[in-house]
């Protein structure tokens, strides 16, 4: 939730996050593991062209963001231009709500205070010393029905923009990080093999470095890029997930190659349903997003086997000393030079507390929603998506009405196709079904109506 007040050439901001943290797996049943909530709050000072916030959207990763229409109506025609192009870009869509769901009630930081006793400190600064949050705190706590939360499991922090480094645009720029369409051009005039600027590989850093094989893979690659780390435990720790992935680089390729590569885009699955107009469809990639986190977790625990067995056998100088698999684009005076000494220990312990516990977190918090998709989803009608027939007379109805039209369909092409041998039966996305035949490179359509 935003709230954005002008002041002469500043734009004052103040922003409050809701997430939910998936619970721990333990001994009891994740049905009886209470849903943990993490509210933030943050205030800033931003200029005409709204960097800092451009540097907090990409940071937090947010689907939708949530703004007075009272708000956005008192933002002067060219900011509020420049506000809904940031959000386009950034792939975010702005909700506009009426202004009583961001009106302070008068419990509004008392159930603060009693849904969070531990953030008692930080609900009183908020309270006297972040104004611009307060809206935006109702808003949540509203929209999140965070009033009913029990208060074991709620927590309240203040956020920061302190934990990465803003670049601007003409920074970004200078160094050539993010692809630019310019210098595609002139690029592509100097190296005519590089065919487009997604795989063009001298059109900018962030083309050079970007390897992923799924696009939620890339959009990550670019948010490290635009906002480097700062703080030290953190760089160290993704600095030992990317010496663990190449000096085992068998598993990482196993990885990267399988299960990786059929992950499908859940980042528009999400939004969607953050904005509560996810489908059928949305709901299905999320369900075959779950079936394969399994074969994700399997490949992290090979690679974990691994690492283990080349740590009980000694063998780490054996292997920081072996040579990494040729890359055509490394630079050559570099491949020669082995890597730093591994601490398996520690790159072990970074695996399992960033990859191998969260993953099994979310395995386990999405089996009733696996059994739930299995149940109403009929399958055998794959790759067609539709809802079993059982649950109510009308649909079964319905389907053996489409069945028998299916028939009556069929009948009528192998009439057809009796005159004419090469006709074939196709079932077009708006025409329903269409005889085709081809005859000296021209094709007469019969369309059949699938109502």
């Amino acid at each position: 939730a935003l709230s954005i007040v002008c002041q002469q050439n500043q734009v004052k901001i103040g922003a409050v996050t809701g997430e939910r943290i998936a619970a721990p797996v333990s001994a009891a049943s994740p049905a009886e593991i209470p849903d943990h909530y993490v509210v933030s709050a943050l205030e800033f000072v931003d200029n005409n062209q709204l960097s800092v916030l451009d540097s907090f959207l990409t940071q937090v990763g947010c689907a939708d963001v949530v703004v007075s229409e009272n708000n956005l109506a008192a933002l002067s025609k060219q900011l509020g231009k420049k506000f809904h192009a940031l959000l386009e870009n950034r792939g975010v869509t702005a909700r506009s709500m009426r202004k009583s769901l961001f009106s302070v009630k008068g419990d509004t930081f008392s159930s603060l205070k009693r849904l969070a006793p531990s953030s008692l400190s930080i609900v009183h600064k908020i309270e006297s010393e972040l104004p611009s949050c307060h809206d935006g705190m109702e808003s949540i706590m509203t929209l999140l029905n965070l009033r009913n939360m029990p208060k074991s499991v709620f927590d309240v922090r203040l956020g920061s923009l302190d934990e990465h480094m803003r670049l601007d645009s003409a920074a970004m720029e200078a160094i050539n990080l993010l692809p630019s369409a310019s210098l595609t051009v002139d690029l592509q005039a100097l190296a005519p093999m590089a065919s487009s600027q997604s795989h063009s590989p001298y059109s900018s850093l962030f083309s050079f470095l970007n390897r992923c094989k799924t696009k939620m893979g890339s959009r990550l690659l670019q948010r490290f890029l635009r906002l480097p780390l700062r703080d030290a435990q953190a760089i160290r720790a993704r600095q030992d997930m990317t010496q663990l992935l190449s000096l085992l680089h068998v598993s990482r390729d196993a990885l990267r190659e399988g299960p990786l590569k059929s992950l499908p885009d859940l980042e528009g699955v999400v939004s969607k349903m953050r904005r509560q107009s996810a489908g059928l469809d949305e709901l299905f990639r999320l369900y075959l997003f779950v079936r394969s986190l399994p074969n994700v977790t399997q490949a992290l625990q090979q690679l974990r086997e691994e690492a283990e067995t080349r740590m009980q056998a000694g063998q780490e100088g054996a292997t920081c000393s072996a040579s990494p698999p040729f890359d055509p684009l490394s630079p050559p005076l570099l491949s020669g030079l082995a890597p730093p000494a591994a601490d398996f220990g520690a790159l072990l312990a970074t695996l399992s507390a960033q990859y191998l516990q969260p993953l099994a977190a979310l395995v386990a918090s999405f089996g009733k929603f696996e059994e739930l998709i299995e149940r109403v989803v009929d399958m055998s009608a794959l790759p067609e998506l539709r809802v079993r027939g059982d649950f109510s007379e009308e649909l079964q109805a319905c389907y053996a009405q489409r069945a028998a039209l299916d028939n009556n369909v069929q009948a009528e092409h192998r009439q057809w196709a009796r005159k004419f041998p090469e006709l074939k039966l196709e079932r077009h996305p708006v025409y329903g079904f269409v005889m085709r035949r081809y005859a000296y490179r021209t094709s007469v359509c019969v369309s059949l109506s699938s109502h």
